[in-house]
C-alpha cells in the first residue's frame, strides 16, 4: 500500500448521465431488415411505422396490413383508414402473413454496433431479449440496452451491465472487508461506514514509517509510539520549553542534563516559597474563621435562651386560661343543675298553678342563657387568644341584618398559638358578584401581638363553614 493512502476492494464509479435509452418495446413494426428481399408479391412493410410488420392485421375496408400497435389505437378513437380514409372498418389478424413473414431471414438491427447475427424474423425477439429475467439477463444480442438491476438508473449494453452490476454500481450488494460487520450497498458502505469504521485502515498524520493503522488505534499511535510526534520536554513543568520528535527527544535530555538540574533547583526553591506563603494565607484564615465561629455560637445561644424564657412565659399564660375555662365550666354545670332542679320542681308544682314559681323560673332561665352568652363569649375569646381549632361562632338577628343591609363581626381570634390576629365579617346580602344572591364571608388580618415573628405576606390557607342547624347536617365549605 502507498505511503498515505489505503486501497479499497474494488474501484468506485461515480454515476453519470448516459446519451441513449432503450428503444420501445413492442411498439410499431421490427427495425431491422432482410437479408434478401421478400417476394414482391409478400407485403412486409407497415404503412403507418414504415417497419416491417409486427403481429399484422388486415381491414375490411381497402385490404392492407398494419402492425397491431399501428391500427389499434386509430380503431380505438373511431378514426378512418390511414390509406383509404373509410371511416368504417374492421380488423383481422393475419396469421398467414405472419407465418410467412416469420420465415424470412433478418439482421440484427444492432448491426451497426457489431452484431453479426442474421436468423428468421419469428426468433428476432427471442435474439434481442430486450425484457430478461434476472437469471437471464445475459442470454441475447450484446448490444442491447439494458437497465441496471440494482436500480441505478444507468442503461447500459448487455456486454458491459454484468460488469457495471458486480464491480462498479454503486448500489450492489457491498460489506466492510475491514470490520466484516456492516453490509449495506456499496455506496453507503465507501461514503457513509468507512469514515467512521474503527477497523478502516489510515495512515499516520505526521507520515512516519508505520502504515495501514486501524482507526481505533491511531491516537495510541500519536501518543506513545509516533517517532515524529513533536512532544514537550518532560522538564516542561520546570521550564524547559523544547518541543521537538519523539525520536530526537532522549538525546535532547542526555545533552542538557546540567541544564534541567538547574531549572529543577529553582523550581524547587520557588515552589518552597509558595508553600510558605500559602500556610500563612491558611493559618490567617483558620483564625478569622475561629473568631467567627465563637461569634456565631454566642449570637445563637443568646437567641436560644430568649425563646426559652419567652416559651415559659406562654406557657404559664396557656396554663392560667386553661384554669380560667375549667372554672366557667364548673359554674356553668352547677347552673345548670340548679335549672334542672327548678324544673323537676315546676314539674311537681304544675298542678298548683303557681304563677310566682313560673316567674322564677323565667327569670333563672333568661339568667342561664345570659350565662351561656358570657360564657360562650369568653370561651370565645380563650381560644381565639390561644389559637384553639375549629372555632366556631353564632350570628344573631339573622333576618334583622338583611332587611337592614347591616354586616356581623366575630370577636378576633388568632390563627394559633402566637398566631396571626383574624376576625370574621359576614354581609348577609352579599358582596360584588353575589350581591343580592349569596352570603359573602371574609377572614380580615388585624393588628396583633405576634405580628414581627410572622412571616409576611400572608400566605396560609383558610377554611370557612357555614354551619347547618337542620338535621340533614349539610354544611358549606369555602
Amino acid at each position: 500500500m502507498a505511503k498515505g493512502k489505503c486501497s479499497t476492494d474494488s474501484p468506485i464509479e461515480t454515476p453519470v448521465s448516459l446519451s441513449f435509452k432503450a428503444p420501445p418495446k413492442e411498439e410499431g413494426g421490427y427495425p431491422c431488415e432482410f437479408v434478401t428481399s421478400p417476394p414482391d408479391l409478400l407485403p412486409s412493410e407497415c404503412s403507418v411505422c414504415l417497419q416491417i410488420f409486427r403481429e399484422p392485421h388486415l381491414i375490411s375496408c381497402c385490404g392492407h396490413n398494419y402492425c397491431r400497435t399501428c391500427i389499434g389505437p386509430v380503431q380505438k378513437q373511431n378514426r378512418p383508414c390511414p390509406l383509404c380514409n373509410e371511416p368504417n372498418f374492421t380488423v383481422l389478424h393475419n396469421k398467414g402473413l405472419q407465418r410467412s413473414l416469420n420465415e424470412l431471414t433478418v439482421r440484427c438491427v444492432h448491426r451497426s454496433a457489431g452484431c453479426e447475427w442474421t436468423g428468421e424474423l419469428g426468433h428476432f425477439e427471442t435474439h434481442l431479449n430486450e425484457t430478461p429475467d434476472p437469471e437471464n439477463q445475459l442470454t441475447g444480442c450484446e448490444y442491447v440496452t439494458l437497465e441496471c438491476i440494482h436500480r441505478c438508473g444507468g442503461l447500459f449494453p448487455r456486454h458491459s451491465v454484468d460488469n457495471h452490476q458486480t464491480n462498479f454500481c454503486p448500489q450492489r450488494p457491498f460489506s466492510c472487508a475491514y470490520c466484516q460487520e456492516y453490509s449495506s450497498i456499496h455506496a453507503d458502505v465507501v461514503y457513509r461506514h468507512w469514515p467512521v469504521c474503527k477497523k478502516y485502515p489510515l495512515s499516520c498524520p505526521n507520515h512516519c514509517t508505520v502504515y495501514a493503522i486501524e482507526r481505533q488505534h491511531l491516537d495510541h499511535h500519536l501518543n506513545t509510539e509516533c517517532p515524529l510526534k513533536v512532544i514537550e520536554c518532560e522538564f516542561q513543568y520546570a521550564g524547559c520549553e523544547v518541543a521537538l520528535p519523539r525520536k530526537d527527544m532522549p538525546a535532547h535530555t542526555a545533552d542538557n542534563l546540567a541544564r534541567h538540574v538547574s531549572l529543577l533547583a529553582s523550581t524547587n526553591q520557588k515552589l518552597t516559597e509558595d508553600l510558605i506563603e500559602k500556610d500563612e494565607v491558611v493559618s490567617r484564615m483558620s483564625e478569622e474563621m475561629r473568631t467567627r465561629f465563637e461569634e456565631v455560637r454566642a449570637e445563637h445561644r443568646r437567641e436560644v435562651d430568649e425563646l426559652k424564657a419567652e416559651n415559659a412565659t406562654l406557657k404559664d399564660d396557656l396554663k392560667q386560661m386553661k384554669e380560667v375555662v375549667a372554672g366557667m365550666k364548673h359554674s356553668l354545670n352547677r347552673r345548670i343543675s340548679q335549672v334542672v332542679d327548678i324544673e323537676v320542681k315546676q314539674k311537681e308544682e304544675s298542678k298548683r298553678g303557681d304563677e310566682t314559681l313560673e316567674q322564677q323560673i323565667s327569670d333563672l332561665r333568661r339568667q342561664l342563657e345570659e350565662n351561656r352568652v358570657v360564657l360562650a363569649t369568653q370561651c370565645h375569646s380563650v381560644q381565639a387568644f390561644i389559637g384553639l381549632f375549629p372555632t366556631e361562632f353564632s350570628m344573631p338577628d339573622f333576618e334583622d341584618k338583611r332587611t337592614h343591609n347591616l354586616p356581623w363581626q366575630s370577636p378576633s381570634f388568632y390563627s394559633h398559638l402566637q398566631g396571626y390576629k383574624v376576625r370574621l365579617v359576614v354581609c348577609v346580602n352579599g358582596l360584588g358578584a353575589g350581591k343580592g344572591t349569596h352570603v359573602s364571608v371574609y377572614a380580615c388580618l388585624l393588628r396583633g401581638e405576634f405580628d414581627d415573628r410572622l412571616q409576611w405576606p400572608f400566605r396560609a390557607e383558610v377554611t370557612i363553614q357555614l354551619l347547618n342547624q337542620l338535621a340533614d347536617r349539610n354544611h358549606a365549605t369555602g
